[in-house]
């Protein structure tokens, strides 16, 4: 409860400090951010497996609307489909097992739903790959 009502807090707080500095702005679309639930943060330079110091990095660090991002629209060229009919029950075993994942948003509804799916898609990248999308 306290720490919920920190982190919205501190939310709030980032948000309002964003649109004193005039950094409101998505950096893929250019389209203001006018609502605190639209914001989201992301790294201009994809880090992960290419350098860690990125990630801390305050100047790879740009905010994008949140709604807007669609990594299945996004990565479409380098997706695959993959029959998972045979495999779905243990893949949805394997997801139980870390309930930490539940608590992140869409992702308890997600994994119900691997229940009835046959097919899931998946990204195929290397690591040339890696820097030419956004993170995902």
């Amino acid at each position: 409860a306290l720490g919920t009502a920190t982190g919205k807090l501190r939310k709030i707080i980032m948000f309002d400090l964003i649109k004193q500095a005039s950094k409101n702005f998505c950096f893929r679309c250019g389209k203001q951010i006018e609502y605190i639930e639209d914001l989201s943060i992301d790294h201009k330079e994809f880090w992960l497996g290419i350098d860690k110091a990125l990630f801390w990095d305050l100047d790879n660090i740009e905010f994008y609307v949140y709604n807007l991002y669609n990594p299945l629209k996004a990565q479409g060229e380098k997706l695959i489909k993959i029959k998972i009919g045979h495999l779905r029950f243990k893949l949805y075993e394997a997801l139980k097992i870390h309930k930490s994942q539940f608590y992140t948003k869409n992702m308890g509804w997600q994994v119900e739903a691997i229940k009835e799916r046959r097919r899931e898609r998946f990204g195929l990248y290397n690591m040339e790959d890696a820097g030419k999308y956004y993170n995902f």
